[in-house]
């Protein structure tokens, strides 16, 4: 009888390593010879997009097929317009990613895509995340001949700051600071990337701007080593191991309910640089995407090519971020209302 059960267990161990064999081969035989796109609803040469091809040239190696990797670009209206049509039209066989805004997962919630008009014809938690590239979150600098040159300066001088749309974290957390801290950044949204933001910086048409710091670093690399701007805050849950004496907005903010809700706010960063599919796509495809995802984190050459745009290499797996996207939805809803009351102050 020992010996039947060993047998048998030896034989279903078989076929199981069979049907596994024959899953790989199958999903390698699909992706071979074929392009995957990863959309990035940001400008080129932003942080999302520097991290997206920085991602993109590594996961290639690990997809079973090999298949071509291209990055796309749609920068309009904060990413609601590459993620509607991500979401509701893009190819549900494995072949389309994105990279989307970390904006994405405080939605339902906060409406933070939507605020400038538009619908999100999307559900957050019918995506399939495949992981997160990193923690890490967005900061306020200023030019280095500004006159605002620490965070006391805010509240007495005036300084104009650029931002993107009214939906991007730009123009949102200067409000939100002008409001905490009677901060006095009047606010000029339109700029239609990274890039003129930049050169609107060296003009001397603005003297500040908030960007994720590996947009920064990566982007202007220079700006930090020659000291050409100061970053005053941070935004993220604790501080950047970058930035140890550069306080974070939830440390300068004098009342819990508004710490709280800027804690809440701040666990998009937690998924600043997420990577997803849209609904449908089969579900040994996702598990070999998200197999994909996390080897490419651990690449020498990718947390090489991290290092190089000061990209934080503390990735999280498709089910912790799928666990904090689906925590989000459950926050309490004092904290979110306080959020969105922050979010509503009118630009001076």
């Amino acid at each position: 009888m020992a010996r039947f059960f060993k047998a048998a267990a030896a034989g279903l161990t078989a076929l199981t390593c069979m049907a596994t064999g024959a899953i790989a081969d199958e999903i390698s035989d699909f992706y071979k010879g074929k392009t995957v796109r990863i959309f990035v609803g940001a400008s080129a040469g932003g942080g999302y997009d520097l991290v997206a091809r920085t991602i993109g040239q590594r996961l290639t190696a690990y997809i079973p097929g090999k298949p071509n990797i291209v990055v796309e670009n749609v920068p309009a209206a904060g990413g609601l317009v590459m993620l509607n049509s991500f979401y509701n039209t893009a190819a549900r066989d494995g072949t389309a990613l994105a990279v989307p805004t970390n904006a994405l997962a405080l939605e339902p919630k906060l409406k933070v895509l939507t605020r400038a008009g538009g619908n999100a014809s999307f559900d957050v938690t019918k995506f399939n995340w495949l992981g997160t590239a990193a923690r890490q979150p967005q900061v306020l600098f200023f030019w280095h001949k500004a006159a605002v040159q620490s965070v006391n300066d805010l509240k007495t001088k005036q300084t104009i700051i650029a931002a993107l749309s009214p939906g991007s974290d730009s123009y949102i957390l200067p409000n939100v600071m002008n409001k905490l801290l009677g901060a006095q950044m009047k606010i000029v949204p339109g700029y239609e990337g990274h890039g003129d933001t930049f050169v609107a910086l060296e003009r001397g048409e603005v003297q500040g701007y908030n960007d994720s710091f590996a947009g920064l670093v990566g982007n202007k690399p220079d700006w930090i080593r020659d000291k050409l701007v100061h970053i005053l805050i941070q935004y993220g849950r604790q501080r950047l191991p970058q930035l140890p004496d550069v306080p974070t907005a939830i440390e300068i903010v004098p009342e819990k309910i508004d710490k709280d809700a800027l804690d809440f706010y701040a666990s998009k960063y937690d998924l600043a640089y997420t990577m997803i599919t849209p609904p449908g796509v089969p579900a040994e495809r996702i598990v070999a995407l998200r197999t994909a995802f996390d080897e490419t984190m651990k690449d020498p050459q990718y947390i090489a090519a991290a290092k190089r745009i000061e990209l934080a290499t503390n990735p999280l797996n498709g089910a912790e971020v799928t666990k904090i996207v689906n925590d989000i939805q459950q926050a309490p809803q004092n904290v979110v209302d306080r959020m969105r009351d922050l979010m509503t102050v009118k630009q001076n």
